[in-house]
């Protein structure tokens, strides 16, 4: 049994003989250096040397998941109100991303897919705000040129 769940893994994941884990870890650490950082080349650069594209969908829950989480921890430190820059920041890469032809539309599409279906428990687990702050993530990539509702 634990052949089959290599095999699509592979299929399915990264692809190249590395774990979805070991995947995911740099995913999170490149968005969070990006989300710091705010450099959109470094971000893509690295994002390059995942050689992951049919695994995009993955980088963007996590970084709309990663700003989100920042959304909640500078509200819960007593910021008045809420603060979109890491959204929007988030945006801005993805926008990059898809003009630059390193992610596609419909990874991206798939990702805010995900993201919408799993809205229960990001309101459970990162923000009760969640999904709000997924139309408000939309809307922001409309504003970055990029309309994921196209077919």
């Amino acid at each position: 049994m634990e052949h089959c769940g290599t095999r699509l893994e592979h299929a399915w994941g990264p692809g190249d003989g590395r774990p979805v884990g070991e995947i995911k870890i740099s995913m999170d650490q490149l968005l969070k250096e990006y989300l710091l950082s705010r450099e959109l080349d470094e971000a893509a650069r690295c994002i390059r040397e995942l050689n992951c594209a049919h695994f995009h969908h993955e980088l963007v829950k996590r970084g709309v998941t990663a700003a989100m989480e920042e959304l909640h921890d500078k509200s819960d430190s007593n910021c008045v109100g809420i603060n979109i820059d890491d959204l929007d920041a988030v945006a801005a890469l993805y926008a990059f991303l898809v003009e630059n032809s390193i992610v596609s539309e419909s990874q991206l599409r798939k990702g805010m897919k995900r993201l919408n279906d799993a809205v229960d428990d990001l309101k459970l687990d990162v923000t009760p705000n969640a999904p709000a702050l997924l139309i408000e993530f939309q809307r922001l990539l409309s504003a970055h040129g990029v309309n994921i509702e196209k077919a």
